[in-house]
């Protein structure tokens, strides 16, 4: 059996920032704690603490990082990005670094953003956005589940098409 790395026994992407590292410790701590887990939870809470331990020292984390190979933006030293950054075609595992298969979206799914089909409730009113994380959402929908999205829309020029709608939609909001 492969032994795990600490970003794995914390279940952290190298990037992770010191205030997640101690979220997630908190509730790992929690979950395997002797009280709670009986002595099976003994054995990966003291997995959990020795990864803090290490992961939560800027200093400890700096060279364990060399130790396996991961630079400071969370890649393996002498990686090359193959895609834009903040693409998610990149996944860790066994540990290494690979390219996830491309996956060609179903036509079902092609016609909506990240957020899924849009709600049956609120219905439909107006324009149905054509992009983003609720495309095929009308912007009513969008502002009854997600009201800053809707601001932001506001004040980018992605959302410039959809101004007077926006402006209606904040309006009813605001009153």
């Amino acid at each position: 059996m492969k032994e795990r790395t600490l970003y794995e026994v914390l279940m952290l992407h190298p990037t992770a920032t010191i205030e997640v590292i101690n979220a997630v410790y908190r509730v790992l701590a929690k979950q395997h704690h002797p009280d709670h887990a009986g002595p099976e939870g003994a054995q990966e809470m003291a997995q959990v603490n020795e990864a803090y331990a290490i992961l939560s020292n800027n200093e400890k984390r700096a060279r364990y990082d060399e130790i396996i190979g991961i630079s400071k933006d969370g890649e393996p030293v002498g990686h090359q990005r193959q895609s834009m950054p903040g693409a998610t075609n990149l996944k860790f595992e066994g540990g290494s670094w690979s390219v996830r298969a491309k996956t060609e979206p179903t036509p079902d799914s092609a016609a909506y953003g990240e957020a899924g089909p849009p709600p049956r409730y609120p219905v439909a009113k107006g324009r149905v956005l054509s992009f983003g994380r609720y495309r095929g959402w009308a912007i009513s929908q969008v502002a009854a589940y997600d009201r800053n999205y809707v601001e932001w829309l506001s004040r980018t020029m992605a959302g410039r098409s959809y101004n007077t709608e926006l402006q209606q939609v904040l309006g009813q909001i605001r009153n």
